[in-house]
């Protein structure tokens, strides 16, 4: 599932996690088959879906769109990352070996990311600044 086209590049983002996550041993689970392409068409609209019998597509994704499906969070959310991750855009093809429920799916996302875009996720946590508008 190498990416041939694609210039190979080492990411290291920071997750901005506002709640602390679930600890304890991760099970690694991965796609039986996925193809991951650059998007050439015009931009009409991205996506990632969850499609029936463990399929996953993903159309004019960016990097960052892929993360946020992936670790179930927002795209401000996510820093330390390149311009290119907000840029450049791919379509992807993946089947599980069986269907599989959505949590299970993001997860074989995260390996897609770790094993064909190199990336290297840190997670904290850290006090931002929220303001509410109320109407009086």
């Amino acid at each position: 599932m190498s990416l041939p086209s694609l210039t190979p590049r080492l990411l290291l983002l920071t997750l901005v996690l506002c709640v602390q996550g679930q600890g304890g041993p991760t099970q690694v689970v991965k796609f039986e088959v996925a193809s991951v392409k650059e998007h050439r068409g015009p931009l009409v609209m991205s996506a990632v879906q969850v499609m029936p019998g463990g399929r996953l597509e993903a159309t004019a994704s960016t990097l960052k769109g892929l993360i946020a499906f992936a670790y179930q969070v927002k795209v401000d959310q996510i820093s330390a990352a390149p311009a290119w991750a907000d840029v450049d855009r791919y379509d992807i093809q993946a089947k599980a070996e069986s269907p599989v429920e959505a949590s299970v799916m993001r997860k074989m996302v995260q390996s897609l990311l770790a094993t064909d875009f190199q990336l290297q996720i840190h997670s904290e946590d850290k006090i931002t600044r929220d303001f509410t508008l109320l109407v009086s």
